[in-house]
């Protein structure tokens, strides 16, 4: 007859079973999901803006407005070697890289669920098309999230869709210098190293703005807002402040994402920065 201790210990046992187990399954499904979309996307020789950051390396800046790679020269130089990958393999791993990064913001069942009516509800969904285009704001709206309690969070946004990291104004109105200092110093350490390898990069960037100042993306391509980009950035500032004075800290993907110079399906996933620190909080 099992004592009193046994039938701690077996429950115990079982209980650490549960917590080890359901992990492991939640993960197994997620990347068996994953696999899925990732064939579907490559028998649809998808080429979306991840096609985009693999050319990169070998063409440089574009030539004409609304076209190719935009980002600063760290983030130029940061996808340079991927070009010697075959590209379904560079995709592979981007989308990879992506689900894991929307599955840390959203958390494993969320991120069952959006892959479920993903499949099931086909690529005409928003949700799809923008993960399957592999632009970067997933990972711009995980750097606002992580930048919260680690300062090298910024470096993605800064150097990628630079307005959306206008969040850095939260130190500024809460008068916490030293992550401010911290973040600015790495930032501008990348930019440094990048105009020491590459110093052209950085005039030609700056032509490729002028070109899209000229030349509004929002002219040419699908927007989600028609508010112009200097009436939105002050509103953008306003909620970072607003932010900052109610401890709000999930508020700060909204002001980047709503801080962007074009605002499009893809760029709508910034905003799962936010529940990232809803569910932190």
């Amino acid at each position: 007859m099992a004592t009193l201790n046994e039938k701690a210990t077996a429950v115990m046992d079982l209980s650490r079973v549960r917590r080890l187990h359901w992990p492991i399954v939640g993960n197994v499904v997620w990347l068996v999901l994953m696999a899925v979309v990732y064939v579907d996307l490559v028998r649809l020789s998808y080429h979306g803006d991840a096609y985009i950051y693999w050319q990169s390396g070998r063409l440089g800046y574009p030539a004409v407005p609304v076209a190719g790679f935009v980002y600063p020269p760290p983030a130029l130089l940061a996808f340079w070697p991927v070009q010697f990958l075959p590209y379904e393999v560079f995709y592979a791993g981007w989308l990879l890289l992506l689900m894991g990064v929307m599955r840390w913001l959203i958390g494993p069942w969320l991120m069952l669920a959006f892959i479920g009516t993903q499949i099931v509800g086909g690529p005409h969904l928003l949700g799809w098309r923008a993960l399957a285009s592999g632009n970067v704001s997933l990972l711009v709206g995980a750097g606002i999230a992580y930048g919260m309690t680690h300062p090298s969070g910024w470096m993605v946004p800064a150097l990628t869709k630079v307005t959306s990291a206008v969040g850095l104004g939260w130190f500024v109105v809460r008068g916490e210098w030293k992550p401010l200092a911290r973040s600015l110093g790495l930032i501008g350490a990348a930019c440094l190293a990048s105009f020491v390898v590459a110093p052209w990069l950085w005039p030609e960037w700056f032509h490729v703005i002028r070109m899209n100042l000229d030349t509004p993306a929002s002219g040419s391509a699908f927007s989600v807002t028609a508010v112009p980009f200097l009436v939105r950035l002050p509103v953008a500032l306003l909620i970072v402040g607003l932010a900052a004075w109610r401890s709000a800290a999930w508020a700060l993907p909204i002001a980047g994402l709503y801080a962007l110079g074009w605002i499009g399906e893809t760029t709508l996933l910034v905003g799962l920065g936010t529940v990232r620190l809803l569910r932190r909080r």
